[in-house]
């Protein structure tokens, strides 16, 4: 039997920026903070690789817009790590921010004022209670991703609160107003045409026992139907398909169909720890 050839189409990115304005109002508490202040003996650079002066110090004062105050930014981040379904989902995210709100402010902040930044745990299920939280805290989203991302579109538009996410599931997130990819993430086109192209060049035999793993949930399933359809086009043959509830139990079915079926590529939208699980059912 043919070495499988696993293709797994996972990408966390992660972007911080800013850029946006909306009215002022009273932060709500909520979430988890990280404190506004560094420790740092000297003040570090604010060079963010090439881009100069990214974060440093300054004199802007007044509280100018919704999180806002003489001395601080408040930001937020949305993510998922604390569902019981798949514990940890995402908790880079939450990382990432950390860390770069930490180099901010050591470097001084932005022009002075230092970032406070908000950790909104929609655990899957809750997108839209966290994202009331942030309308009425936080000056702008940044480096967000939800699994369900689409059940807080509406909540967000009409709070008039910007996201500069790391990455949008649903078409419904990535076209929304005052929603900015720095990142592109067309939801029109599959992002491993690319990697089929190479894929069916090297080994054209191995692509027609193409099986894919997708999802029974809309957002994460728009993705897989892309990638899907781009093998078909590129003349893949299909000889298995399924969708992946959201927790697995068991992955011996779903392991013991692939090696039926005589599947020799293989891709699946889901996370790392689903691939692992999945290979030691083998």
């Amino acid at each position: 039997m043919r070495v499988f050839r696993w293709l797994v189409p996972l990408v966390v990115v992660a972007a911080i920026a800013a850029g946006c304005s909306r009215s002022s109002g009273s932060g709500a508490k909520g979430g988890s903070s990280t404190s506004n202040g560094s420790s740092a003996s000297s003040t570090a650079s604010g060079d963010f690789g090439t881009l100069k002066s990214v974060c440093g110090p300054g004199n802007a004062k007044g509280a100018t817009d919704m999180g806002i105050t003489d001395t601080t930014i408040r930001v937020g981040t949305m993510s998922d790590p604390g569902n019981t379904a798949q514990p940890g989902l995402n908790q880079e995210l939450f990382d990432s921010a950390d860390t770069f709100v930490q180099w901010c402010n050591a470097a001084g902040g932005i022009l002075g004022r230092k970032l406070q930044l908000d950790k909104w745990d929609a655990k899957l299920t809750e997108v839209a209670a966290r994202m009331i939280q942030a309308c009425g805290a936080d000056f702008s989203l940044v480096g967000n991703g939800e699994a369900l991302d689409a059940s807080g579109v509406d909540q967000r538009t009409k709070c008039g609160l910007p996201e500069i996410s790391a990455y949008d599931v649903s078409a419904a997130a990535g076209r929304a107003k005052l929603s900015i990819q720095a990142i592109p993430t067309p939801d029109f086109q599959s992002r491993v045409g690319g990697a089929y192209r190479l894929l069916k060049a090297f080994d054209p035999q191995a692509v027609q026992h193409y099986a894919m793993l997708s999802s029974q949930f809309q957002a994460i399933k728009d993705s897989g139907d892309r990638n899907r359809q781009a093998a078909k086009q590129l003349g893949f043959g299909e000889v298995y398909y399924d969708e992946l509830p959201l927790s697995v139990d068991n992955w011996r079915p779903y392991a013991q169909n692939l090696q039926t079926k005589g599947a020799q590529v293989f891709t699946m939208q889901s996370q790392p720890n689903f691939l692992a699980a999945l290979l030691k059912s083998l």
